[in-house]
């Protein structure tokens, strides 16, 4: 196989961890929000025993359910499972799901709280598919980020190894794959390496892409595009006035994007923190509509240990309106459609001339 062939999967994650535990079916775990719709979870059994695999359980259970957790367990910076005790005195973990899991009627999302999981309740773990490079990185890594004193968490340190491939299917957009296995460019600065140049055939290149396609599937069904009317002048120039807005948010750098983010590639020899995030001005060739408009919602429904926050939360007040004053659902909005078509907003913008007087004399092109 191609990945194992160059090594692809020495430093990346193809598929993450997966757990399958049991708890009592008349008490479920609580999710730490409102039950999320069932068609996205992981399937589970129910089995009417006291003990599975003969290993002894610490209140009197008759009936269990089985439930499926894949993502990433919580671990300290050297690499040991954070262990808390239940009210039992079993050693308890604490999973990241990175897909729904279904507990009961109920589903646990993702993004949220950790799934806290005692130890007799794990019925099985398989380990995760690749990444152990990463692994071994990880651990440097921490060292240093202690050592430089770095504000950042064992979860969001992740941000700084090479990435998991499990949504590279739907994230990035095939074109923009092909040309990137062919020659590798520099994505994330904060990952202190760049990916080699393997010279990969095309029909190894064909390959990777089917298999990306194929098998790393998460993210939600891209909705039909809804056909947009034709603009006359004035609604071009007002819907060119709401990118302007959007433009101003994203390079902001005291609330919003700019803090982390920006708009051109790391310079050679140039030092990147952790918590530094991928340029912008490349997005809307790399990533997919849906992947930008979910990610851009809600950034650790898909990646859990990402440090990006919600910059737009839903039915709340916006973070600051004195750089984009409109409600949290239309900044957001604005901001994904910025991102979508940032070759031509640009090229609009450059359109305009202003005159004598600082007013511009053009309308932005359609």
């Amino acid at each position: 196989m191609v990945i194992e062939r160059h090594g692809c999967d020495r430093c990346h994650m193809l598929h993450p961890e997966k757990w399958t535990f049991r708890y009592l079916t008349e008490e479920p775990p609580e999710p730490p929000i409102a039950p999320q719709p069932e068609t996205q979870a992981q399937p589970q059994d129910i089995v009417g025993s006291a003990q599975v695999r003969g290993e002894p359980v610490s209140a009197p259970l008759s009936v269990f359910s089985f439930g499926v957790v894949v993502g990433r367990p919580q671990r300290d910076f050297s690499g040991r499972l954070l262990e808390d005790v239940d009210d039992w005195d079993n050693p308890l973990y604490f999973f990241e799901p990175w897909r729904p899991v279904r507990v009961g009627n109920k589903i646990w999302p993702v993004g949220q709280a950790a799934l806290p999981i005692a130890k007799p309740q794990i019925t099985g773990i398989t380990p995760q598919d690749g990444g152990e490079w990463a692994n071994q990185l990880y651990g440097r890594l921490a060292e240093y980020a202690q050592r430089l004193t770095f504000n950042v968490g064992p979860s969001e340190l992740w941000g700084a190894v090479p990435p998991p491939l499990c949504y590279e299917g739907v994230a990035v957009q095939e074109a923009w794959l092909r040309a990137f296995l062919r020659r590798p460019v520099s994505i994330r600065p904060a990952v202190p390496l760049a990916m080699p140049l393997y010279e990969l055939s095309a029909q190894e290149v064909d390959r990777l892409v089917d298999y990306f396609q194929a098998v790393h599937s998460m993210m939600p069904e891209p909705e039909e595009p809804v056909a947009r009317q034709p603009e006359g002048a004035a609604q071009q120039q007002e819907r060119f006035r709401r990118l302007e807005l959007a433009e101003k948010l994203i390079h902001d750098t005291k609330t919003y994007c700019g803090k982390c983010h920006r708009f051109a590639a790391v310079g050679a020899g140039e030092l990147a923190t952790p918590n530094e995030a991928p340029a912008l001005d490349e997005v809307y060739r790399r990533l997919q509509v849906t992947y930008i408009s979910e990610w851009v919602k809600n950034p650790r429904a898909i990646l859990p240990y990402t440090a990006m926050p919600i910059n737009f939360p839903p039915g709340e007040e916006p973070l600051d309106r004195s750089v984009f004053d409109a409600p949290p659902d239309q900044q957001r909005q604005a901001v994904v459609e910025l991102l979508q078509n940032y070759d031509r907003y640009l090229r609009q913008k450059y359109h305009f001339s202003p005159d004598a007087s600082g007013e511009r004399t053009t309308e932005p092109r359609p």
